[in-house]
């Protein structure tokens, strides 16, 4: 049986102290236009950001407004704006993405829940953990501490002089932290369609403070380009360079067979 996965939203408590949202509640209607945008973050939460009813059926603003219960009326006014103030990109072949949801999203898997239930129903209660200790250990602290520090007088009072160390060891070397945006700039020139700079920079400084390394994102580019490159992608239906690195797409596995070609030379 497939592993079950279970998602959630984990809304950070300025969420509606964002400067975008303040200003899409100050707007007539504003209250509706929120409720849809947090209707389509819980739609979207399970497919990284992307909203799309199928493959090859990309969602309509009328299905939208079905499966969220919403006035078309407001869907239409709200997808505008939502893609004005950046909250929300519509992609060239239809499918709406939540620009924001990588930063909301949780998740933990069927299995993963029903080991943190069994550990939390085996915890002690803290309070029987502090009396177990207490009843076998009937030493009172002060007085070990008192008869340790008595000891150690006595040692330091005896003919022997105290030992120290004639050197000090070597500190540790401090790691290089990494330049990310050089890092991006490289990885950038690699891309085959080079728009929405900004926002894969941001996709990409916010991997890489979550593990993700360089080399992943490079080798994934360039597996992107050889898979464009055999199945004749025409450059239209290229991702661009901000859906490529918002949605993490060098995680993707091609189907390619190797080729001597010039890479750089594709698209």
């Amino acid at each position: 049986m497939a592993d079950k996965r279970y998602y959630w939203l984990k809304l950070k408590r300025d969420f509606f102290k964002r400067h975008d949202i303040k200003i899409v509640e100050s707007l007539p209607n504003g209250k509706e236009y929120i409720l849809f945008y947090l209707k389509l973050l819980c739609e979207s939460v399970d497919h990284d950001g992307r909203l799309r009813f199928s493959d090859k059926i990309p969602y309509s603003e009328e299905m939208l407004a079905t499966i969220t219960n919403t006035n078309i009326d407001i869907v239409r006014s709200a997808v505008q704006l939502f893609s004005q103030l950046d909250m929300m990109d519509i992609m060239d072949d239809g499918t709406f993405f939540m620009n924001q949801v990588q930063d909301l999203i949780g998740s933990e898997s069927y299995w993963a829940e029903k080991k943190r239930q069994q550990r939390e129903q085996k915890k002690t209660p803290l309070l029987d953990i502090v009396q177990e200790v207490s009843n076998d250990c009937p030493t009172c602290p002060s007085k070990s501490k008192s008869k340790s520090k008595s000891k150690n007088n006595n040692i330091n009072s005896s003919n022997e002089p105290d030992f120290e160390p004639d050197f000090e060891p070597d500190p540790e070397p401090d790691e290089p932290k990494p330049d990310i945006k050089s890092e991006f700039d490289e990885l950038w020139k690699l891309y085959p369609r080079k728009q929405g700079k900004q926002k894969a920079y941001e996709a990409y400084r916010k991997a890489r403070k979550k593990g993700t390394t360089y080399q992943q994102v490079m080798d994934g580019i360039e597996a992107y380009k050889r898979h464009c490159q055999q199945e004749k992608v025409d450059q239209k239906y290229v991702k661009m360079g901000s859906t490529f690195f918002n949605q993490q797409c060098w995680l993707d596995e091609y189907q390619t067979v190797a080729v001597d070609d010039d890479l750089d030379g594709i698209l």
